[in-house]
């Protein structure tokens, strides 16, 4: 993890014990991250479409870290299942509460250990 200013980025590894896929499809799940992210509150997909193999889906996220205090954020994710691969950035065609955020996820099989 690095820090700038107010921009920061990092970088997480985990092994997981399932196959790629399986891992891949929970990614996937978009509608199901609520109870799985920390202190994500809400999360409503308002478009979902393929283009060219290309899963595109975009969804309202509501984070509530403190009670009564929340920020609402809207996210594009675009997954290439081929490639077990999904970007996140933010969705700027609609107004979020904060400046900017980007991601990428990628599933790989584990060099050395089984599924």
């Amino acid at each position: 993890t690095t820090e700038q200013g107010n921009v920061g980025s990092g970088t997480a590894v985990s092994d997981v014990a399932a196959p790629p896929d399986a891992v891949f499809d929970q990614i996937l799940d978009v509608s199901s991250y609520v109870g799985k992210v920390p202190l994500l509150k809400k999360l409503s997909v308002y478009s979902s479409q393929t283009m060219q193999a290309i899963s595109i889906v975009k969804a309202e996220y509501v984070v509530s870290p403190f009670p009564a205090y929340g920020y609402t954020y809207f996210v594009e994710h675009r997954a290439a299942r081929h490639m077990r691969t999904l970007v996140f950035f933010l969705d700027h065609d609609r107004k979020s509460d904060i400046d900017d955020m980007q991601g990428r996820w990628y599933v790989e099989a584990h060099p050395t250990k089984k599924g």
